[in-house]
């Protein structure tokens, strides 16, 4: 009866460490894909996913279903360790160009309709220029491999 106590106990053990380590592996920034889509993760909760097309949709993880209807995104970067800047198509029967900065911490968003709105913000903020990253598809397949990395500029602002 006691043995019978003791495996049980270090069954027990063992299913919690291993579950820990599965844990440690489906980091955010660790996995390429979420449900069939290809994933590019920018700063928690948000990334970037393909919709298997060739176009790349930017999101927020928290609310998967809700996407932004500015797509497919043109490019994105990271500001900072709090924003992120996406460029993107916003599609309707006036379909234009939007620069938005997403502030990760409060989900609020500053919008541009120009080019020239969102340069001259940044200037505002005392921020010379943010690179941003048009060839998702070189980026996932980078990411993609067993040690993916993504852009130093980004990895630098994720919060691990």
């Amino acid at each position: 009866m006691g043995n019978g106590k003791t495996i049980i106990i270090l069954a027990v053990l063992l299913m919690s460490c291993n579950y820990n380590n599965m844990n440690n592996k489906n980091d955010f920034y660790s996995y390429s894909k979420i449900d069939r889509d290809d994933r590019i993760p920018l700063i928690e909760p948000y990334s970037i996913s393909s919709d298997g097309k060739g176009k790349w949709i930017f999101q927020s993880e928290k609310m998967p279903l809700k996407r932004l209807s500015e797509w497919p995104v043109i490019s994105v970067g990271i500001m900072d360790s709090a924003n992120i800047v996406v460029n993107a198509w916003r599609l309707g029967s006036d379909s234009y160009k939007i620069w938005r900065i997403v502030n990760v911490p409060n989900d609020t968003v500053v919008e541009f309709r120009t080019e020239e709105e969102y340069l001259a913000y940044l200037k505002k903020i005392n921020i010379d220029s943010v690179k941003l990253y048009t060839d998702f598809e070189a980026i996932y397949k980078e990411f993609d491999k067993e040690n993916g990395t993504l852009p130093s500029e980004w990895v630098k602002y994720q919060l691990k």
